[in-house]
């Protein structure tokens, strides 16, 4: 008697097969500097915000930190830098740096930090974590199970 092949059909990938486990967290109460150097050290663009109980708050973002920062320089007075840029009064990048300088020590992570994440759990399909991604414009999503952080699926990692 002949036996017959049943072709194998790949059963879906989930996102708990390709996400970061060893996830590099950022406290609600760090300063931005300190946020900034982590991500810095750790050659990573962002990472999930979590309190003790590794529960997730937010996520910060290089680009958050950096228009944080910005947003210091109009706090101070918009005229000086508005003649500077029109060549009316010397630049003063010195000046400019000890100004976002400043702003990244004092800021805390939690008041820059976006705290409506979009999260995805482990048993997600990774075509799913994908369209989310790209529907939103976001490169990393935080994996929750039961509310905790277990992972980091990001935008590369998916097929």
């Amino acid at each position: 008697m002949k036996q017959l092949s049943v072709p194998r059909v790949p059963l879906p990938s989930t996102v708990e097969e390709v996400m970061t486990r060893d996830v590099i967290c950022l406290r609600e109460t760090a300063s931005l500097r300190s946020a900034a150097a982590t991500l810095r050290r750790n050659r990573i663009s962002g990472a999930p915000v979590t309190d003790a109980d590794g529960r997730l708050k937010g996520v910060l973002s290089e680009r958050d930190i950096v228009e944080a920062a910005l947003a210091g320089l109009m706090t101070e007075d918009p005229r000086k830098w508005l003649d500077m840029l029109l060549g009316n009064s010397p630049v003063d990048l010195e000046g400019a740096f000890r100004v976002l300088r400043g702003r990244l020590a004092a800021l805390k992570v939690e008041e820059v930090m976006t705290s409506e994440v979009l999260t995805v759990a482990p048993e997600t399909l990774q075509t799913h974590a994908a369209e989310r991604m790209d529907s939103r414009g976001i490169h990393r999503l935080p994996v929750l199970r039961e509310g905790r952080l277990i992972g980091m699926v990001t935008r590369s990692a998916l097929r």
